[in-house]
């Protein structure tokens, strides 16, 4: 059985560490299927900044080699929030 000890010493040893930033909860389609409440929401650029640095520091934190940073972009549809996605690669 995996237990919580087995995720944080798999999490530790991992060469990636992996975030989820939902940027927006904006969608520009009608599925008659989907779940999600219609939403106008959108992360601020704040947030995602302190996202991103606190991404960085988590994935240097107790190791000696810097890991590899995961980012998948989640919402509603997220390429709505393109111009923040570019941003976050300028930081």
């Amino acid at each position: 059985m995996f237990t919580f000890k087995d995720y944080h010493a798999a999490v530790a040893t991992s060469k990636t560490y992996h975030i989820v930033l939902n940027l927006t909860d904006r969608c520009n389609l009608n599925c008659t299927y989907c779940f999600a409440k219609k939403r106008n929401k959108t992360m601020s650029m704040a947030t995602l900044k302190q996202s991103i640095h606190f991404a960085i520091t988590e994935a240097t934190k107790h190791t000696k080699e810097p890991k590899n940073i995961l980012v998948t972009f989640f919402g509603g549809e997220p390429l709505l929030a393109y111009s923040k996605i570019q941003k976050i690669f300028l930081l």
